[in-house]
């Protein structure tokens, strides 16, 4: 039976799948529409007998990961930058009115502990 060597990583509203020789991200842009991106990868293992000692390898395979894993994430950001800091702006509106009612409601828990 041949060995399927698929792995992946979510990344902001869509996710990222490789194997072998190419990896492809999938991204649900705002409009809804859902964009693909296929990328063909030659790893440092394959290019030099050198990378392919074990402990070599390991470093060489965890640096690829975390390269493609922070160039896909940052191509699934890119979608979102524009509407971020409205909806970051209302949320700390929101989260500050919550705050505000939330000390009020254990000021006034205290002052009753305290009449008591």
């Amino acid at each position: 039976m041949k060995r399927v060597r698929i792995g992946g990583q979510a990344v902001m509203e869509g996710v990222m799948m490789k194997n072998g020789d190419r990896y492809a991200v999938a991204v649900r842009k705002p409009d809804k529409d859902i964009e693909v991106k296929v990328v063909d990868y030659v790893s440092m293992a394959s290019r030099s007998v050198f990378f392919r000692v074990p402990i070599i390898r390991g470093v060489v395979n965890f640096v690829e990961s975390l390269v493609i894993g922070v160039k896909t994430l940052t191509y699934s950001a890119s979608f979102y930058d524009d509407e971020e800091p409205e909806k970051a702006g209302e949320r700390e509106g929101g989260e500050r009115e919550k705050e505000k009612k939330k000390r009020g409601h254990l000021s006034s828990r205290k002052e009753r502990t305290m009449r008591r």
